[in-house]
C-alpha cells in the first residue's frame, strides 16, 4: 500500500484524510488473505483441500468482508428476493 508522508497527510483536505484512514483501516483490517495468499499461498492451498469446515470458514469470512451485512449472518439475504 501507498504510504504518504506526515507532510502530506498533515496537508490534506478533510475528504483526504478521511480516505487515508478508509485505506489504512482496509489495510490492516481486510489485507490479512491478500498478504497469506502472497506470502504462503502452498500453506493456504494444503490447509483449505484439507479442511472442508476450514474451507467454509474461509469462505464465510470473505464473504463477510465483501457483503455490506455488518459483519452478521442475520443480516446476509440470498438472491435477489431476499429469500433464505
Amino acid at each position: 500500500m501507498f504510504h504518504p508522508t506526515e507532510k502530506e497527510i498533515q496537508e490534506a483536505t478533510p475528504e483526504e484524510q478521511r480516505m487515508l484512514h478508509d485505506a489504512a483501516r482496509c489495510d490492516s483490517e481486510y489485507a490479512g488473505s491478500m498478504k497469506i495468499q502472497c506470502t504462503r499461498p502452498q500453506s493456504l492451498a494444503f490447509a483449505l483441500s484439507d479442511s472442508p469446515v476450514g474451507l467454509a470458514s474461509w469462505l464465510y469470512a470473505l464473504f463477510q468482508d465483501a457483503s455490506d451485512t455488518g459483519g452478521t449472518f442475520r443480516t446476509m439475504t440470498w438472491g435477489r428476493h431476499g429469500g433464505r
